[in-house]
């Protein structure tokens, strides 16, 4: 129970630390600020938070080399099915 909290306040810190990053982050530096957030909350499996940070970055600088990783991240998430579409397969196949 304790490495779980362990666990759960390092991931919390790093996100508080990436949001204040962003907030500080020069206007040039905003997309990539958001795309670093995308891969956080993907990685803490809170999809519909990451699907905003990375549609929020490739929006702000599409063409940039450095939005390879929104693109994947966004990529990635779309082959995942929905919380709730989950739900509903589970339901059928039973």
């Amino acid at each position: 129970m304790l490495a779980l909290l362990c666990a759960f306040s390092a991931a919390f810190s790093e996100l508080n630390e990436a949001h204040r990053e962003f907030v500080a982050a020069p206007e040039a530096g905003k997309a990539a600020a958001q795309a670093r957030l995308g891969q956080l909350y993907a990685r803490q499996g809170m999809q519909a938070s990451a699907r905003f940070f990375f549609e929020r970055a490739l929006k702000a600088e599409p063409r940039a080399e450095d939005m390879e990783d929104a693109k994947v991240g966004l990529a990635a998430l779309a082959s995942v099915p929905p919380p709730q579409a989950e739900a509903q397969l589970g339901s059928l196949a039973q």
